[in-house]
């Protein structure tokens, strides 16, 4: 298995493709600990049925996977390193505070009528006791959290523990101050910022083709589809009753969770930006584009005066 894909990527456009196969649906088998059911997903469902192994002109099929946790788990990362060391991943980041309000009303919709905490409760770990996604009981979580935390938007923390970059200098550890373990990965990371997924971002111009060559595709990948609204506007929320959980980040309400969330942006955007892309193990798409991207991550695009093209009050933050 040469590519398993882990991150909020949207995969039914690699799935699309002919010489790709991405799972449909969250494997998360190795965070979980189950390396095994990895070997039954791609073998005995794929393999043997016929739809993974080569193209009619001989060509190697890609497997692919989705599993948005798997860096931030106590067991993903290593196994991953232990039974699939030449694995590329595929990263998408987005703003944190875009992020934390999507991850939030997702759950809150899910979940309903049972509530999520509220936001400004949900400042720090999402764990006590572990900076860990746990995905069994390594810490008590508050009531009502459903693993959501602004600690989860520290993405240079997770991201560090990949091990691209030298970490030999105060100024870097000074920004990776935590407590996770280090598992330094064989294969290649390429990194992107959501935006860069939408046709009418100058930032997606080459990112079909950067990607088809960072994965060595033989077939030309589909063009991105223009998104037809976000969020709330999604055409999966489609209840009414459960959409009275959502949140509108912007509310004045939430300003001291915003005030975190930028603050771990700004970090996070200034680590990739002047150490992990230095790597030659990461590859960006139009890395200037993706920098001017990150750099807004350390404002709060609820602000009038934010560097957004629109201050989204209308819960298009998602």
């Amino acid at each position: 298995m040469q590519i398993p894909l882990f991150t909020l990527l949207r995969q039914h456009w690699l799935a699309r493709n002919e010489d790709t196969f991405v799972h449909n649906g969250e494997v998360c088998a190795l965070s979980q600990d189950k390396p095994q059911e990895i070997v039954s997903t791609y073998y005995d469902q794929v393999i043997k049925s016929g739809r993974m192994a080569t193209t009619t002109e001989g060509h190697r099929i890609k497997g692919g996977l989705k599993c948005p946790k798997e860096i931030s788990t106590e067991k993903g990362l290593d196994n991953w390193s232990k039974y699939f060391p030449e694995t590329k991943f595929i990263v998408t980041t987005r703003h944190p505070v875009k992020w934390f309000q999507s991850f939030y009303n997702y759950h809150a919709y899910g979940q309903w009528p049972r509530r999520v905490a509220h936001p400004n409760e949900l400042i720090g770990a999402c764990y006590e006791g572990s900076e860990y996604l746990c995905t069994s009981k390594c810490g008590h979580s508050r009531p009502g959290n459903t693993k959501i935390c602004t600690d989860r938007a520290n993405f240079h923390h997770s991201l560090s523990r990949l091990g691209k970059t030298p970490m030999d200098t105060p100024e870097e550890i000074a920004m990776l101050d935590h407590n996770m373990s280090l598992v330094p990965h064989k294969g290649k990371l390429f990194l992107m910022e959501i935006s860069q997924l939408f046709p009418d971002s100058p930032s997606s111009k080459t990112l079909k083709d950067d990607i088809s060559e960072f994965l060595d595709l033989k077939y030309e990948l589909n063009d991105l589809r223009q998104r037809h609204g976000t969020g709330t506007q999604n055409h999966e929320y489609i209840s009414e009753d459960r959409k009275q959980a959502f949140i509108d980040i912007c509310d004045d309400e939430f300003a001291p969770v915003r005030e975190v969330l930028v603050g771990n942006g700004k970090e996070a955007a200034e680590w990739i930006t002047e150490f992990l892309m230095k790597s030659p193990d990461v590859v960006v798409s139009q890395p200037e584009e993706f920098i001017k991207l990150l750099a807004k991550w350390g404002q709060d695009p609820c602000n009038e005066d934010a560097d957004y093209p629109h201050r989204q009050r209308d819960r298009r933050l998602m």
